[in-house]
């Protein structure tokens, strides 16, 4: 009886598990989607559009939010769900790593704002240290604040050419590229598992070792489209 109770209880886990696995994976899938639809928005920018395609095809690795949110009135959180893709020694686009950017700002706020993100990562440094478990934009990597698209107000740095990430932003409301600074990216280690079929951390995704998936082909495809305008 007790061996009878034990194999219902395995089999009642594995049936409840395999859900939210499934669940799990169509999220990042979706976001992986979402993504796509980021980058062509943000790249038909008439403000920051030409300035991203410049830049895109000496990037090292791109990260992609397809939505940053940003709170409302005295307390308000702001991040969001992101993708970070890098270039193999080829030069070929790799897979996907999921990342998520959290930051928390104190001060007053109207209403909730939404902005699409797109980082470029031009150095080999620069990408070595967004690796890491918790990075600090701005502190951990230093960051250059492109132009916003959608007429926002421009971003203001003294960094230009030699810059190791830019930022961009296709932002709605007030919400602006300055607002990338201080937040914390961290490495989403169930995302990854779930959309490669298997543990995988960051460095093997970026390194191109990782289980391939064919679902982020529209992705590597977008990229470079992207950069070849």
């Amino acid at each position: 009886m007790k061996t009878f109770i034990r194999l219902l209880a395995v089999a009642l886990l594995l049936g409840t598990a395999a859900p939210v696995a499934a669940a799990d994976r169509d999220a990042t899938e979706e976001l992986v989607l979402r993504a796509e639809t980021a980058i062509r928005r943000l790249v038909r920018d008439e403000n920051i559009g030409r300035q991203i395609t410049a830049r895109l095809p000496h990037a090292r690795a791109v990260m992609v939010f397809p939505s940053l949110y940003r709170g409302a009135f005295i307390i308000g959180g702001e991040g969001g769900d992101g993708v970070l893709v890098a270039r193999g020694p080829d030069g070929k686009w790799g897979g996907p790593a999921f990342v998520r950017l959290i930051s928390a700002s104190i001060g007053l706020q109207i209403g909730g704002q939404v902005a699409e993100a797109m980082l470029l990562v031009m150095t080999d440094s620069a990408l070595e240290a967004l690796l890491a478990d918790k990075v600090k934009l701005g502190a951990d990597v230093a960051v250059t604040v492109g132009p916003v698209g959608a007429g926002a107000a421009v971003g203001t740095s003294t960094a230009v050419q030699g810059a190791d990430v830019w930022a961009f932003s296709h932002a709605e409301g007030l919400f602006g590229g300055g607002a990338l600074g201080g937040g914390v990216l961290k490495q989403r280690e169930q995302s990854n598992t779930a959309y490669y079929g298997g543990a995988v951390g960051v460095r093997e995704i970026v390194a191109g070792t990782a289980r391939p998936n064919a679902q982020a082909d529209g992705l590597r495809a977008t990229l470079d489209d992207a950069g070849a305008r």
